[in-house]
């Protein structure tokens, strides 16, 4: 019946197919103002984005009284990665829906003491964060990716279009927090769903989102939340941030290939996320073919270097230093394994690369320190983006 009325996830849920049947049960009595139902249950169906169906047709409650806690107080949970657990008290009236409802629920520890209060309001759907970007429509066919170097030629939905001015793809599924991991940032349209086009327009956008979906620290407790479109003005420091961060993540999969093929033709890629002139991270240009280019990142940060934050600077020298140390030392790594036949080799490429040869493992390790410094920067501002 619930996949008939086309209520999407919640279907699969037994909580929510309990709900279902009192809501159906319980819909045309006279006196169901006296009916109350009380359950223990996670919180999908209030916060998530893709219940919001089940929410507009079931959920005609009134909020009375409710707690949460940590679903690893129950046997066969996840120890290491717990999500709430709601025990909510709703009166069923037909005037009422749980999206206008003031639902603040008391959190318990795991001794039953009330340690704080949690909002669960519903945000509305366009107030998301992945509608905070303009989708272009997407119009040409190019090679799709699974990973960064892997092209995706099997299964029922693989997504292989890109607009006009396409320069990458970001990976953002889902809105709560708990999607966080689903992130990546790709130099060719990323094959599945929930992906979009990155142009010269939205390009500070998708930094943005990329950076605060991965450095969002995320626990039981908020695991439900929701990333939204920012309360605030941005700084302009603080976007840069997010850029620089991004663009030496390790959820950069970026990359430049040459002859890929797919569907019977050959494609290369481009890597527009390469940060540096190539002439000052390696001058013999005669080991690929150079014609002089440059690429959309490294004109982006000399646009606004002057917003460039000291943490962002020395994480942007530490990498140079890295990336003058793999063309250096180009000989002793796997080329054809990691497909690195283009001069813009991208920051996954010379990565993985030179991990796989146990080289510049102490500039790598120094990457990360420099990266987790910035991330404070960062993470100061992500209450911004949450609800």
């Amino acid at each position: 019946m619930m996949h008939k009325e086309k209520l999407g996830d919640a279907s699969r849920e037994l909580y929510a197919q309990f709900m279902f049947r009192i809501y159906k049960e319980f819909i045309n009595i006279s006196n169901k103002s006296e009916v109350y139902l009380a359950i223990f249950s996670k919180t999908n169906y209030i916060k998530y984005n893709n219940n919001e169906k089940f929410r507009n047709k079931v959920c005609s409650f009134n909020f009375i009284n409710g707690f949460i806690f940590s679903s690893s107080n129950f046997d066969n949970t996840s120890k290491t990665a717990p999500f709430p657990i709601s025990f909510i008290i709703w009166k069923m009236n037909s005037n009422y829906n749980i999206k206008s409802q003031n639902i603040v629920l008391d959190v318990l520890d795991d001794e039953c003491s009330i340690i704080s209060k949690k909002n669960y309001n519903v945000i509305d759907s366009s107030n998301l964060l992945n509608k905070w970007i303009k989708r272009e429509k997407t119009s040409k066919i190019f090679v799709p990716l699974s990973s960064a170097i892997k092209v995706k030629t099997s299964g029922n939905d693989i997504r292989d279009k890109v607009c006009e001015g396409f320069i990458g793809s970001l990976m953002s599924c889902g809105s709560d927090l708990q999607k966080q991991n689903l992130t990546a940032i790709f130099s060719a349209p990323q094959a599945s769903a929930g992906s979009l086009s990155i142009t010269k327009e939205n390009f500070e956008k998708a930094m943005i989102i990329h950076s605060v979906r991965r450095n969002v620290k995320v626990d039981w407790l908020n695991g439900s939340d929701q990333f939204c479109i920012p309360k605030n003005e941005l700084d302009k420091k603080f976007i840069l941030d997010c850029v620089v961060w991004s663009i030496f993540s390790a959820s950069n999969q970026s990359s430049a290939m040459d002859n890929i093929l797919y569907k019977d033709k050959y494609y290369t890629i481009i890597n527009h996320f390469y940060p540096f002139d190539y002439k000052e991270v390696y001058s013999d240009c005669s080991l690929f073919k150079y014609n002089g280019e440059k690429r959309f990142c490294f004109e982006y940060l000399e646009k606004n270097k002057k917003y460039i934050s000291d943490e962002a600077l020395e994480l942007m020298e530490i990498c140079k230093q890295l990336y003058i140390f793999f063309y250096s030392n180009i000989e002793n790594i796997n080329r054809e394994k990691f497909k690195i036949s283009l001069w813009d080799s991208g920051f996954w490429q010379i990565r993985k690369s030179l991990k796989d040869s146990k080289s510049a493992l102490d500039i790598l390790n120094k990457i990360k320190k420099k990266r987790d410094i910035l991330k404070i920067n960062i993470r100061k501002n992500t209450d911004n983006f949450i609800f």
